[in-house]
């Protein structure tokens, strides 16, 4: 049972750094039972916040839930050209997040190619959009795999982190090809 509620509550990723905080939070009980005043009650205090928070962030910040869409901005895609690519992010959870970091990858012929890392910073709906280019395309098949996104509390101590999985495929055809439309050759 105790496994159980440790695999829900604690962060995945940050195993060590959760229990030191838990060490620490231990010992400020201690001095506040065996010691007293005013400092212990502050100390305790403020180890109890920075203790809870990552938990209340990794619970209900919305991260592992996120959802959204990609969109090709290009209509036809020819060799040596540029494709235009919208992401938009929702994140369903309760707790507010300061930032989102992005990566995102293309593979050409299942070989990663280039991998674009951006940020947004969701409203107040917990709502996101990231706007990239890939120049410089080859004639051939590209694919969009999984994206992977991370956020953090405020001091920059605990991470967490969650796949967006939404697999797209697109056609980059030669610039010969002038029969050919919408990438399908």
């Amino acid at each position: 049972m105790l496994e159980r509620l440790y695999e829900k509550w604690v962060p995945k990723n940050q195993l060590t750094m959760f229990t030191c905080f838990l060490v620490f939070w231990l010992s400020s009980i201690f001095y506040f039972l065996f010691v007293g005043g005013k400092l212990s009650i502050i100390l305790v205090s403020i180890l109890t916040l920075l203790t809870v928070y990552p938990i209340m962030i990794e619970r209900w910040s919305g991260i592992r839930n996120i959802k959204g869409t990609r969109e090709i901005m290009t209509n036809q895609l020819v060799a040596g050209s540029t494709v235009e690519i919208k992401m938009n992010f929702e994140l369903p959870g309760l707790w507010p997040i300061t930032y989102v970091f992005v990566k995102d990858s293309i593979y050409y012929n299942n070989n990663l190619i280039k991998t674009n890392e951006s940020s947004f910073v969701p409203n107040t709906y917990g709502k996101g959009e990231i706007e990239y280019k890939f120049e410089g395309l080859k004639r051939g098949v590209y694919q969009f795999r999984d994206t992977e996104c991370v956020t953090g509390d405020i001091f920059n101590i605990f991470h967490h982190k969650s796949i967006f999985r939404q697999a797209s495929t697109f056609f980059c055809v030669s610039k010969n090809c002038s029969h050919c439309s919408m990438g399908i050759y």
